[in-house]
């Protein structure tokens, strides 16, 4: 058995390099977003978890992938373990998408890349429109990306080799996050995602979006109420 070093990044322990940060500047290959620590040791004990089970390929989807970080973790972490791993990622900003596949290069990691808006129209609206999000809905309407609910993203993409549903859910959507589930609600309720992360971003969606998963039968493991995450509050659920 290998063993750690406390001081070690989870990119160090596992063997991956980053170029970008979520804000676009250039960083060390090893270095992590140390504003999200709390989400970041969470992740990967749940993946250590994940990983026991006895299959061959594990499942990730990535809502507002960003960078990339937690999806290119999350293969690395599978790499590391001798299990093959499938990830589809979703990010409207195109400098954001950039980055997120360029980081994803310098590892030689393939994923399902895609330029979309998760949701409902009319519930984006209403809630981008009351965030603090400069634009609100205005920025993601007027970049002329598809918008398509959850559940049509998952058709088209993950049910015919999925079947027995997604082991990772990583949503970080910006005010988003109810529309996105309720565009998705039949998949939680059929527990179509093992392991589900949340980053929530008001107290009002925050109590919506644990409502929501708990009304669906999901276990809340893991709770932060507190804008400690990268300034967002977190959920994690377990099916």
């Amino acid at each position: 058995m290998k063993f750690f070093l406390k001081s070690q990044t989870p990119n160090e322990r596992y063997s991956f390099n980053v170029k970008w940060d979520q804000f676009g500047n250039v960083v060390h290959r090893k270095s992590i977003d140390t504003s999200e620590k709390i989400l970041i040791d969470a992740f990967e004990k749940i993946i250590l978890e994940l990983l026991r089970i006895d299959k061959d390929v594990f499942t990730m989807i990535e809502l507002g992938s960003n960078q990339c970080y937690y999806s290119i973790m999350f293969k690395a972490m599978c790499k590391h373990f001798k299990k093959s791993s499938d990830v589809f990622l979703v990010e409207p900003n195109p400098a954001h998408l950039s980055r997120g596949m360029e980081n994803f290069s310098m590892n030689n990691y393939n994923g399902y890349f895609n330029s979309l808006i998760i949701g409902e129209k009319e519930s984006l609206k209403e809630d981008l429109d009351v965030s603090s999000l400069p634009g609100g809905s205005e920025y993601l309407f007027g970049c002329k990306v598809m918008t398509i609910p959850f559940r049509q993203f998952v058709k088209n993409n993950l049910n015919e080799n999925c079947v027995d549903g997604v082991d990772i859910l990583h949503m970080d959507v910006d005010f988003a996050e109810m529309s996105v589930l309720e565009s998705g609600k039949e998949l939680f309720a059929d527990k179509f995602f093992k392991k589900v992360f949340i980053s929530t971003h008001s107290v009002d969606l925050h109590n919506r979006t644990k409502n929501f998963m708990l009304g669906y039968g999901y276990n809340l493991i893991h709770e932060e109420t507190n804008n400690v995450v990268g300034n967002d509050r977190l959920l994690v659920f377990s099916a």
